[in-house]
């Protein structure tokens, strides 16, 4: 039965927040089949790559003032870690209560304008609830 991604972070987590030294680490390994020591090594390295990309935004955070620096060079950062051909930030506009993209990543797109409960970035930003679409 798959665990659910969520407790699976739990897992992860719990493992890197305790410090293991190498004689706990084989320990666990010697309790994991092949299969499993594959599986555990692919999340660890994926968790890892994420921690690497949060460190990058967080240090180019703190380079600049600027969000005009700033804002492309996190979305790059972000793009590539998440393996994805295109992204966009939106941000908020009080004003015209509309979303608009700051950034923007991939062919031919200026900016996008959306009202702030429409679509699925209107829905996310309402609900603050995560949307994953595998073939958008």
């Amino acid at each position: 039965m798959p665990q659910d991604p969520a407790s699976e972070f739990d897992v992860l987590n719990k493992v890197f927040e305790t410090r293991l030294r190498q004689a706990d680490m084989e320990r666990i390994l010697d309790h994991l089949d092949t299969l499993d020591r594959r599986e555990l090594v692919t999340k660890m390295t994926q968790m890892l790559r994420r921690m690497t990309a949060l460190l990058d935004v967080t240090n180019q955070t703190s380079t600049s003032l600027s969000l005009d620096d700033v804002l492309p060079q996190s979305m790059t950062t972000i793009t590539e870690t998440l393996r994805v051909e295109r992204s966009s930030l939106f941000l908020y506009d009080g004003e015209t209560d509309e979303l608009f993209s700051r950034v923007a990543q991939g062919d031919g797109i200026g900016e996008i304008r959306v009202p702030a409960g429409a679509g699925i970035a209107g829905t996310v930003f309402k609900t603050s609830q995560s949307v994953t679409i595998a073939d958008a």
